[in-house]
């Protein structure tokens, strides 16, 4: 990132967020939209001066399909998402963004000006990921820096991934519908997206809400009913549910395995958006 540029990163506004809000009363986040942001000529021969400087960009700028590794389960059966590589003008909106609290908004706004197919409220988390590393790929290029601390010597070390070579695994189409183990009842679950997490930060507000996130248990559909059930089965059923809906075995790659430039010793690192993420590594 230039460092003659005043404009806070996307990823400060990140690391602000976690560390708590700030003095001043934040202001709502604009939202993007190419009205927002441009400024374009209005004289015909201005048109076409700036069509003619922007003819190499013009083919660049197409929407690439994308298969969701959720396979569109949770879509009505919309497997792909359409995104398109991020302007300046959708970029330098981001980073003017600088009293948000509500990062998660921020990133749906850009998402929503970036994508077609699916409205970008309804992704889960698993997918929201994804699609986030895939609009960084097209439009920064594949190569992805990161840096973490060696677990046994300490010593940062400073890895380069390719975006392109992080596995997906992909969610089975019967993943939603399952046995419980106790009582012995079959049950149809959904996973919450994105919106449907905020608050639930606790395993007290998990638990309390479990019950939200079952379509159907044996043949009632009944939400009273199935909550009655989740707080009167056994915990060896409630686990099962609760891994089934929050820890769903699907999605990006989101570990890197490394070996210490200094002690050699094997490392784990995550995977996860930080300062490179909205520059060209």
């Amino acid at each position: 990132m230039n460092s003659d540029l005043n404009d806070k990163s996307i990823i400060d506004l990140v690391k602000e967020h976690q560390d708590g809000p700030a003095a001043e009363t934040p202001q709502q986040a604009p939202e993007l939209n190419a009205g927002n942001f441009s400024n374009v000529p209005e004289d015909e021969g201005m048109r076409r001066a700036l069509d003619s400087l922007l003819e190499n960009i013009a083919p660049k700028m197409v929407y690439s399909e994308f298969k969701l590794p959720s396979n569109g389960i949770f879509y009505d059966g919309k497997d792909t998402i359409s995104i398109r590589p991020l302007t300046f003008a959708d970029e330098r909106g981001l980073r003017n963004v600088q009293e948000s609290t509500d990062f998660n908004k921020v990133l749906d706004d850009l998402l929503t000006v970036c994508t077609k197919g699916i409205d970008v409220q309804l992704l889960t988390a698993q997918d929201r990921l994804f699609v986030l590393f895939k609009l960084r790929e097209i439009s920064y290029g594949d190569e992805y820096k990161l840096e973490h601390n060696c677990g046994s010597c300490g010593t940062k070390n400073s890895l380069t991934l390719k975006i392109s070579t992080l596995k997906v695994e992909r969610l089975e189409a019967d993943y939603r519908i399952f046995m419980l183990p106790d009582s012995k009842k079959e049950v149809e679950i959904k996973i919450p997206n994105s919106s449907q997490l905020k608050g639930l930060d606790t395993l007290s507000k998990i638990m309390d809400n479990l019950y939200r996130f079952l379509v159907r248990v044996d043949t009632v559909d009944d939400q009273l009913i199935m909550q009655e059930f989740v707080r009167n089965t056994t915990v060896r059923d409630i686990d099962v549910l609760r891994n089934k809906v929050f820890l769903p075995s699907y999605g990006m790659e989101d570990n890197v395995i490394f070996n210490c430039m200094k002690c050699s010793d094997t490392t784990k690192c995550p995977v996860g958006l930080n300062e490179y993420f909205f520059t060209a590594s």
